[in-house]
């Protein structure tokens, strides 16, 4: 084989295992995501179910230590400690009698260990929304980083979807 020959054999096989190692390294990260995604979703679902049951400390073991929230409503609450303090308070008073319920939870890893997460969530009962065809409908938007083998909320955005304004009258 010539030099010439040879330096392109290796040009290729160089190519091909290239080719075949960003693959590999694309299936591991995809596999990677799809595994995020659950832990991601079973967290959610740990947050409703805590909700459900009224439990604000399962609600605020899913936040970071340092974490922070605001609701639809603008209150706001920093640190776990705070949250948990928060999430208790209402419970016992707004949210009191109240169903979670996720409707659309779309995650989105951005990096190894972190993470957003957009939820279209539903809240019937209580007060807030004593008639079951008339559900509070929310969105929450969170950052979530991964800490010591745990997904954990660092910042969560929560608002209210508002009707559309009505239509400008036609100018005549």
């Amino acid at each position: 084989m010539t030099r010439r020959k040879l330096s392109a054999a290796v040009v290729v096989g160089s190519a091909v295992g290239l080719a075949s190692l960003l693959a590999v390294g694309a299936a591991a990260g995809r596999q990677a995501a799809a595994g995020a995604e659950k832990e991601l979703r079973a967290d959610a679902e740990l947050f409703a179910a805590g909700w459900n049951h009224g439990d604000a400390k399962a609600m605020a073991a899913l936040f970071a230590v340092d974490a922070d929230l605001i609701n639809p409503f603008a209150a706001a609450a920093k640190g776990r400690a705070g949250i948990e303090k928060f999430f208790a308070a209402e419970l016992g008073t707004l949210t009191k009698g109240t169903t979670f319920t996720i409707k659309v939870f779309s995650p989105r890893l951005l990096h190894p260990g972190l993470a957003v997460e957009d939820m279209d969530v539903e809240i019937t009962g209580g007060t807030l929304a004593p008639d079951p065809a008339k559900p509070l409908k929310n969105h929450a938007f969170l950052v979530v980083k991964k800490q010591g083998g745990k997904w954990l909320a660092v910042s969560l955005r929560a608002w209210s979807y508002l009707p559309p304004p009505p239509a400008a009258a036609a100018p005549k």
